[in-house]
């Protein structure tokens, strides 16, 4: 039985890991989610707004590519 929930979590969180498919554009709220910069052209932190010019100052855009990956 333990066996069973064990497999059934782990493709679970498997299926439901993904919230963006290639291609997509970030949503706002996360474009504007502030991280830490110890280091960069960024004064102390960075969002991807950053790099969108509809919400720069500069009126430039950026092409990113993201990605992230987890090794346990």
């Amino acid at each position: 039985m333990k066996k069973i929930i064990l497999n059934l979590s782990i493709i679970f969180s498997f299926i439901h890991t993904q919230t963006y498919d290639t291609g997509d554009i970030m949503s706002s709220s996360h474009q504007n989610q502030s991280f830490d910069v110890c280091y960069g052209d960024y004064n102390s932190t960075f969002s991807f707004s950053d790099l969108n010019g509809a919400s720069n100052s500069d009126g430039k855009y950026w092409i990113s590519f993201i990605d992230m990956a987890a090794t346990w």
